[in-house]
């Protein structure tokens, strides 16, 4: 089973383990910038220090946005390949799956399999921020925030999906493409908590 595997590799206790099964049933779905719950959930945080994911399918964008300064990174996740982060990771930055332009679409899926818990060997750094509350959640750069910034058009043809406001005023391609008019769709997503 893929999540044992990932929870041995990881040495994550199988008690802690969470898991999501992400099914983008075509290059137009798409997953919004979110910052995984245990950074803001104290209850979660208890047992939630590492998010792991792995993909199978089609090639898509792992993009983070910083929830201060609305840096975006972007690592390509290709079939078969895995990554993690940490809590701090989670707190300072936001993270999501674009939805691919018009001259990208091929019709193949991605399956994402997602799965949190509590690795005992995690060392915490200096200096680690302080869990998101109901005060800090929304400051910062939000997607759910239309005031941020005024020259952004909120469109379903953005090809990441965001909405986000930019504080800054060169944008990157990936972000300003958009799908000749089609919807996007969310992803189909099954949790197992």
């Amino acid at each position: 089973m893929i999540q044992n595997k990932i929870a041995a590799y990881f040495d994550i206790a199988m008690k802690s383990v969470g898991t999501r099964f992400n099914w983008y049933t075509n290059s137009s779905d798409w997953k919004p910038f979110h910052h995984d719950s245990a950074a803001f959930n104290p209850e979660r945080a208890k047992n939630q220090n590492i998010t792991v994911g792995v993909s199978f399918g089609r090639t898509r964008e792992l993009a983070f946005l910083n929830a201060k300064t609305g840096e975006r990174i972007y690592f390509p996740q290709t079939n078969g390949m895995l990554f993690s982060f940490g809590r701090d990771v989670n707190i300072n930055w936001k993270h999501g799956v674009n939805a691919l332009p018009d001259d990208e679409q091929d019709g193949k899926g991605r399956i994402s399999i997602i799965l949190w818990g509590l690795a005992p060997n995690v060392i915490e750094e200096d200096n680690s921020p302080d869990m998101l509350n109901d005060n800090t959640r929304g400051n910062g750069y939000s997607m759910h925030r239309p005031d941020n910034h005024h020259h952004h058009h909120h469109n379903r043809n953005d090809r990441r999906r965001d909405n986000n406001n930019h504080h800054h005023h060169h944008h990157d391609n990936r972000d300003r493409r958009n799908n000749g008019g089609r919807e996007f769709r969310r992803s189909r997503s099954r949790d197992n908590h």
